[in-house]
């Protein structure tokens, strides 16, 4: 069976995963969802000290994170049980972990200020219990006060211009308060109840309103402007160094929050923003109205493209497809590139295929490649369609599947019309071109070739070796074939015919003109050029034959002709002597 530790190590295991689980809140935010029943000083126990929980802080902790106390509890047990069942390191009695019975195997003396101290804590727990239940009934009773009075100037009974009793004595006491150190504003402020402190507060000048909540902590901060109207709370909130009012933020429900952020300058709001954890920014940019989310997230793409980046990706579906959309282009951009392809192929396919193609256009073209092959079949099929529609867009295609592996261009090419994929090969770089149609199969590399023009198609195969050339060419129709030898120089197509089967080769030279027939093979080796004919009928060879003589006669220089390199006869009787050049020299 497991043994104590083994128990014990699993409670702590599954306790960290129900943590992660529920979005890894902070210990503040699990202090305040339990209630109040539990300080943020016995949520971090539970969750990362070394001792073994009791069950109450544990049982407080599994609720505020949505787990199942039924399981936590078998689990606890379990582990409780382990442990009160094994020996005790020296064989004696049961030693149970300090916290349950802290005064066992303990000197009396270390055991009466243990005992001391447990119930010094447990007395500081219900003071802060005591103080919280009568914070709450004190601003009930404040918020009562306010209604009432609020109905009693509807109904008239209360002039417009004229402030109850409470509203009178809480304006009186802010101007009081304005007058004093921060600490003495404190010290007043803390023995209030926690709604009246908030209304001081917003009638206080900000600058001493601010240094007053310098000094409380960042909970008892963020339920002091939570219990504020939106602007008011806005206004101290501004006037506080960024990273503190993040704190006090991340300690707010995502409403009460986002009303306060709502109020700021988007400036300052995007600081704010920029210090957040990625999942509170997306809490956020969920709770705002999609105008404020849009600006918010610019503003943050703009501070902190990272955690934006890191944030849009929490943020459901259709809140992110909204969101996006109403990004200026130049923020979608940024975001698409802080994001990996994968993610930012997602994002894409959220704002639509024109949007699309522009935001790949204003991408390097290694960038664009990754998230163009990163899409899915039908998204990328569409996206090269829309950039084969212009003749610029055609070129920034090209660019773009020449920084791509040959396999990814390939397969993009092959999901487009053959004439289509051949109109961007045609302005592809010829190497690129070569790498692509072998990364094809042989019929698919086939239709390409048959759907490039015969001048595209011969430069391409130029620069392959012979041999490659003539493999491409062998599924190519003769006809076509045929038409891409004409656009060659003799001496290309030659090569490519000499690389050829003997049968094949034949065909092709009787489907070429005569002349350049004879004209190819007069650049063959006489053994090449004795095969080819060989693979003529004999009416096809008599012809080609009587043209080979033509084009020999014609590259052999006639009698008494000049050899090559002569020197004309005026620069030998008239210049030469002139300089002193004699007939050896020149020659």
């Amino acid at each position: 069976m497991p043994d104590d530790s083994s128990r014990s190590e699993r409670l702590r295991r599954e306790l960290g995963r129900l943590h992660i689980t529920a979005g890894e809140p902070s210990v503040r935010i699990i202090a305040r969802k339990s209630g109040g029943a539990i300080s943020s000083s016995t949520v971090q126990n539970v969750l990362h000290g070394a001792k073994f929980p009791r069950w109450g802080p544990l049982e407080q902790v599994v609720r505020a994170l949505d787990g199942s106390v039924e399981e936590f509890h078998q689990l606890w047990v379990e582990a409780r049980t382990a442990q009160l069942d094994g020996p005790a390191p020296d064989g004696g009695d049961v030693v149970e972990e300090e916290i349950y019975d802290p005064t066992d195997s303990l000197p009396a003396e270390d055991a009466g200020r243990r005992a001391e101290r447990i119930i010094a804590d447990a007395r500081g727990e219900a003071h802060l219990l005591i103080g919280r239940a009568r914070r709450e009934a004190a601003l009930i009773i404040a918020e009562g006060q306010r209604v009432a009075a609020q109905l009693a100037r509807e109904a008239g009974t209360i002039p417009a211009g004229e402030r109850t009793t409470v509203e009178r004595t809480i304006v009186d006491e802010a101007q009081a308060l304005d007058r004093l150190e921060p600490t003495a504003v404190h010290q007043a402020l803390a023995a209030m109840p926690l709604q009246r402190a908030a209304l001081v507060l917003t009638h206080m000048s900000g600058t001493r309103a601010v240094a007053a909540l310098g000094l409380y902590p960042v909970d008892d901060v963020a339920a002091l402007l939570g219990m504020m109207e939106s602007p008011d709370g806005s206004r101290l909130l501004q006037r506080m160094a960024a990273e503190w009012s993040t704190a006090v933020l991340d300690a707010m429900p995502p409403r009460d929050a986002v009303e306060i952020m709502l109020g700021l300058p988007a400036n300052y709001a995007a600081k704010v923003t920029a210090a957040t954890e990625p999942y509170r920014v997306a809490d956020f940019l969920t709770a705002l109205p999609l105008d404020s989310s849009v600006r918010q997230l610019a503003g943050l793409i703009d501070n902190s493209p990272d955690l934006a980046a890191r944030a849009i990706k929490l943020i459901d579906p259709t809140t992110k497809a909204d969101v996006v959309r109403g990004l200026p282009a130049h923020s979608t951009l940024e975001l698409l590139l802080e994001l990996d392809a994968f993610d930012a192929s997602r994002l894409l396919a959220m704002i639509g295929t024109d949007s699309t193609v522009q935001q790949l256009t204003n991408m390097a073209p290694i960038d664009a490649g990754e998230r163009l092959v990163a899409m899915n079949r039908a998204q990328a099929t569409d996206c090269l369609s829309t950039f084969l529609t212009g003749q610029e867009a055609v070129r920034i295609l090209a660019r773009i599947l020449e920084a791509v592996e040959p396999d990814d261009a390939a397969r993009l090419l092959l999901d487009v019309a053959p004439t289509e994929a051949a109109r961007c090969m045609t302005v592809m770089d010829r190497a690129a071109v070569i790498k692509v149609l072998d990364a094809m199969g042989m019929s698919e590399a086939t239709k390409m070739i048959e759907a490039m023009r015969p001048s595209v198609a011969a430069r391409v195969l130029t620069i392959a070796a012979p041999e490659d050339a003539a493999r491409r060419l062998s599924a190519v129709t003769p006809s076509n074939v045929v038409s891409i030898l004409r656009a060659m120089s003799p001496t290309q197509a030659g090569l490519r015919i000499a690389a050829m089967p003997r049968p094949r080769a034949g065909m092709l030279l009787e489907e070429i003109e005569p002349h350049l027939a004879a004209t190819i093979l007069h650049g063959l080796t006489l053994t090449e050029r004795e095969e080819c004919l060989e693979a003529i009928t004999p009416t096809a060879r008599r012809t080609i034959d009587d043209r080979l003589e033509r084009v020999a006669h014609a590259t052999v220089p006639p009698p008494g002709s000049k050899p090559a390199g002569t020197p004309p006869r005026h620069l030998k009787e008239g210049v030469a002597p002139i300089l002193g050049v004699t007939d050896r020299s020149i020659g």
